[in-house]
């Protein structure tokens, strides 16, 4: 299974769905750890974060009538993002080197 995320995609893109979501939360549970190591990434985890929000503020948080499809379509995402951790981790690795 490869993965097609690139954090800088997603900040200038925006999230489209529900798996995009996913991978995004998990680049940003990732780069709060790497920060510490590296600072530069502090910028590339606060926009993720805003882009972050800004789906959920419009799909989730606003939204009244989610519908079960919804639901089992982000349960979906969880499950498949969860797998692809370890390419996720990978692209993050890669964006750090093209920092330095």
């Amino acid at each position: 299974m490869e993965t097609e995320f690139d954090v800088n995609t997603i900040i200038a893109s925006g999230i489209q769905n529900e798996l995009d979501l996913e991978r995004a939360s998990i680049a940003r549970r990732l780069l709060r750890l790497m920060v510490k190591e590296n600072s530069k990434l502090e910028p590339i985890r606060k926009k993720l974060g805003d882009v972050i929000r800004a789906y959920e503020d419009k799909n989730w948080s606003r939204n009244p009538n989610i519908s079960q499809k919804q639901i089992e379509e982000s349960d979906l995402a969880v499950l498949r993002a969860e797998k692809e951790k370890p390419l996720i981790r990978q692209s993050l690795l890669n964006t750090v080197e093209h920092l330095e």
